[in-house]
């Protein structure tokens, strides 16, 4: 053979390796697409339903609500809308629903992650939670009492679930204490463009078929910090938020106190009610002068903690009591309720009292 016949042979050879390369990576990619269309055809589906948000100010009737169990699906869904169109502009993912805005919703395509409700690890040593997104705080909280562990914050209510709580900054109360996607170590996320992604402040892994391929993941010109605050608190821009890793703290006693104060009261008072209680929250009585003040420090068994709090005059406090029975009688008239409680036995509730004190954990 000449020396050109043998390039060309070279040349050849490389094309037909090229060509059975291709057409393996091919058949790979239809049985993995063959894999996903058959797990999407399995998800409990329903069409044309509507969804309440918590509040009930907001309703929407997506065409279709797939109810997940795993991050199979969820990944086979997206892969499925990804080939039919742009998955950014057609699916929304809820929870609880609590959001009060109906940020969440959509009359398109929605996907329920309520089924992702498992705790996967604790951490006795760090104090850190590995949990999916479905799960409630309500759940994960009463779950960490038996490690003795607890949320360092969270909100009047514990109905959220803990991929749209950290995705909208959920807080509750205390100069000195952060919002709640403060508490995030590390997400996991479901993206369109870069597949199942492991973000955290240092790093952003691949994830396939839940094993984490320790090689770094460079999204564009962001820093795998940038990314981390962006994607925990994304109001669910960049993907569907599967499992979180959750700093806790040593679960602890707290006192709570209750008070009514006036209007002004509380502008001379707040800033010393602020900076020397670790919550505090104001409730205002509608129509009134009267505002609830709830405060909560920590509980010291030596000397209980409880101190008197410059409160309004009795007059006042009787007032306000009188005021929030009519508002309750009003209430549970309007929506024919029946009203158990009766002037008197209101008056004496605790909650209006001058102090109350019982013990949260």
């Amino acid at each position: 053979l000449t020396l050109n016949n043998v390039n060309n042979n070279k040349v050849i050879l490389s094309e037909e390796s090229d060509k059975i390369r291709d057409n393996e990576e091919d058949s790979e990619k239809n049985e993995e697409d063959e894999k996903k269309d058959k797990i999407f055809n399995s998800i409990d589906t329903v069409e044309n339903d509507n969804l309440i948000n918590w509040s009930g100010n907001h309703t929407c009737n997506p065409k279709k609500i797939f109810y997940v169990d795993n991050e199979e699906e969820i990944e086979a869904i997206i892969n499925k809308l990804k080939k039919e169109g742009d998955p950014s502009k057609n699916v929304s993912v809820v929870g609880s629903c609590i959001s009060p805005n109906g940020l969440c919703f959509s009359d398109n395509i929605i996907i329920s992650v309520a089924g992702l409700d498992k705790i996967l690890f604790v951490d006795n040593e760090t104090h850190q939670v590995t949990v999916q997104a479905g799960i409630t705080v309500h759940d994960l909280v009463q779950a960490l009492e038996h490690h003795e562990l607890t949320l360092q914050n969270y909100a009047s209510i514990d109905e959220q679930q803990i991929g749209g709580f950290i995705s909208v900054s959920a807080h509750g109360t205390g100069i000195n204490i952060p919002p709640v996607d403060e508490q995030v170590v590390a997400v996991k996320i479901i993206t369109p463009d870069y597949g199942t992604l492991l973000v955290s402040k240092d790093h952003i892994y691949k994830v396939v078929d839940n094993e984490i391929i320790k090689e770094e993941i460079q999204i564009k010109d962001f820093s795998s910090e940038e990314v981390f605050h962006l994607v925990k608190c994304s109001l669910g821009m960049f993907g569907i938020i599967t499992e979180v890793i959750l700093q806790c703290i040593p679960r602890h006693k707290l006192i709570e106190q209750v008070f009514v104060l006036t209007h002004d009261e509380i502008i001379d008072q707040h800033k010393d009610l602020l900076l020397n209680n670790q919550h505090i929250r104001y409730m205002w009585i509608p129509y009134t002068d009267q505002v609830v003040v709830v405060k909560c420090n920590p509980y010291n068994n030596k000397d209980n903690n409880v101190e008197e709090h410059k409160a309004s005059s009795d007059k006042l406090k009787y007032k306000s009591k009188i005021n929030a029975y009519i508002i309750y009688k009003k209430h549970n008239l309007e929506n024919n309720i029946e009203c158990k409680y009766t002037l008197e036995d209101f008056y004496n509730l605790t909650f209006f009292s001058n102090q109350r004190y019982n013990y949260r954990t």
